[in-house]
């Protein structure tokens, strides 16, 4: 069951994956600056939020035009401790369409933007087609 799991929301080899970030706070605001991977090309979005998924989703609409929102959100823990792994599932709509995506890393930031990540890889948004992307290639 696991195989079959992994292979529908965690991908080996996903079409876009998120290089790195970095967020910051003030004032209930959050900002996030990402790099965006896919294949040998990276691009920098950046947004602002409420939180770390609310700003990735801002950056991923105004630098990348992909029409995003969230629905609902869950995170749970694998494991106890310093050892555990965090994994977020993510619930998107895109165009009227919904789809669930999962993020693990044993950071729940990192894991609640791979879950956005992985939601719109099985909405069949290709975010390697962004004019963002393509024009960063050149």
């Amino acid at each position: 069951m696991w195989a079959a799991f992994a292979a529908e929301y965690l991908p080996a080899a996903p079409r876009v994956r998120l290089d790195r970030y970095d967020t910051t706070s003030s004032d209930g605001n959050v900002t996030v600056r990402a790099r965006l991977a896919t294949g040998r090309t990276t691009t920098a979005i950046a947004g602002e939020g409420n939180g770390p998924i609310s700003a990735l989703v801002h950056g991923l609409r105004r630098d990348l035009g992909i029409e995003v929102e969230v629905l609902d959100y869950a995170e749970h823990a694998l494991g106890a401790g310093e050892e555990a792994t965090a994994v977020a599932y993510v619930e998107v709509r895109s165009h009227d369409e919904v789809r669930w995506g999962v993020g693990m890393d044993p950071n729940i930031t990192t894991a609640s933007m791979k879950a956005v990540l992985s939601a719109l890889e099985r909405l069949g948004v290709d975010l390697a087609q962004s004019p963002q992307l393509v024009a960063d290639a050149e």
